[in-house]
């Protein structure tokens, strides 16, 4: 074979192999730094771990204990706003607050139960024992029980002191953002009271992360285009699990998982649900799912099917997919596939590249076929 065919052909088969790298399914680069450590270290650090798990549990504990005592005082006609004791807000801060607050008890103006709600702004250290290093671990979290046989809910933000200002008007431009209020979880149990029994459970082991937020809906977001780019880099910060993945390309059977046991499928979410049940929380931050939008779930549910169905569904104690099922007419899976393709836009199943990168291959493959065509051509030339 001539030295020329054997080249352009080496040409195109790197050229080939170039495209079956850049058609690899997503991957997040992790570092790892290997640290070695003694026995005495690892026993010190890991005994400095449960100290600091102990002492953020007893913590939390204490904030839930005073605040549910205050939230419920307060009774069950208003929001309560609580501030820090000895907080220096600006005007236009404190108003901005009290009118999301105003917002949030107009929508539960028609369906109001018995619930006592509040959002509450917090210093991180709040009632921390001096030398004993805190792990600001909640920056938001939701409290729900029941004290004096009043039930209760409350949202609590934990900031660090001398940033509550910046953290009140950051709340403020994100929720405007967003379409969303202060409360979060605690609006579904405004407007429809404490959840079944299996709910709750399931509510805990990580769907309230699917509770966390609500907004207009817009225009379908395309996320095709971004979901990896040159050798399979995907260009988000944190790339999506692969039981998400499949649900994202139209699986019912990974969606219903994802829907249904979200501590199962996620050990992050059973990770951080644990840390949060033992300090008497359920939630202790956002979970951006489905690049953004699992926050948005339940409150899309309620949207599509109205507040009398998603009551059936809230406060039914039959388990979490049989409850869904009998208000909603739909299997979980099967409306998760709905809502991604009104919400979101089907991704392409498998690893190939979206559709818009498809003349990226063609066009490597010309490429190297052109090099490999001209060097041929300079060599018959000389």
């Amino acid at each position: 074979m001539a030295f020329g065919m054997k080249y352009w052909i080496g040409a195109v088969v790197a050229g080939l192999a170039l495209v079956s790298v850049w058609r690899l399914p997503p991957a997040a680069f992790e570092s790892h730094l290997a640290v070695e450590l003694s026995h005495e270290e690892a026993r010190a650090r890991a005994l400095s771990g449960e100290l600091r798990r102990a002492h953020f549990t007893l913590q939390r504990h204490r904030w839930a204990d005073s605040l549910a005592t205050v939230i419920v005082a307060g009774g069950a006609e208003r929001i309560a706003l609580l501030f820090p004791v000895g907080h220096e807000l600006g005007a236009d801060a404190l108003a901005g607050a009290q009118e999301r607050i105003a917002e949030a008890e107009a929508t539960l103006a028609e369906q109001r139960s018995d619930v006592a709600l509040g959002f509450v702004y917090q210093y991180w250290d709040h009632a921390a024992y001096p030398g004993v290093r805190m792990d600001p671990r909640m920056g938001t979290g939701t409290f729900v029980g029941s004290r004096d046989g009043v039930d209760y809910c409350f949202r609590i933000h934990s900031v660090r002191e001398g940033r509550l200002e910046m953290a009140v008007l950051d709340d403020l431009r994100l929720g405007a953002f967003w379409q969303t209020d202060h409360l979060g979880p605690c609006r579904f149990y405004g407007r429809y009271g404490p959840p079944g029994r299996d709910v709750v459970r399931w509510l805990e082991q990580g769907g309230i992360d699917f509770a966390l937020a609500h907004k207009a809906r817009g225009e379908p977001l395309d996320r095709r285009a971004r979901r990896r780019g040159l050798f399979g880099v995907t260009y988000f910060g944190r790339a999506e699990k692969p039981i998400y993945v499949r649900c994202l390309a139209g699986v019912a059977d990974a969606c219903r998982r994802v829907f249904l046991t979200p501590g199962e499928v996620d050990e992050e979410v059973a990770q951080r649900q644990e840390t949060a049940l033992r300090a008497g929380a359920i939630s202790t931050s956002v979970q951006w799912t489905f690049s953004g939008q699992g926050p948005f779930i339940l409150a899309d549910l309620e949207r599509a099917f109205g507040r009398e169905k998603f009551d059936l569904f809230w406060t039914s104690d039959a388990p979490v997919d049989q409850a869904f099922e009998a208000a909603f007419g739909i299997e979980p899976g099967a409306w998760i596939v709905r809502w991604l393709e009104t919400s979101m836009i089907l991704q392409m199943p498998g690893p190939g590249l979206p559709q818009s990168s498809s003349s990226g291959s063609l066009l490597t493959i010309a490429l190297f076929a052109g090099i490999a065509f001209l060097r041929n051509r300079r060599r018959n030339v000389l």
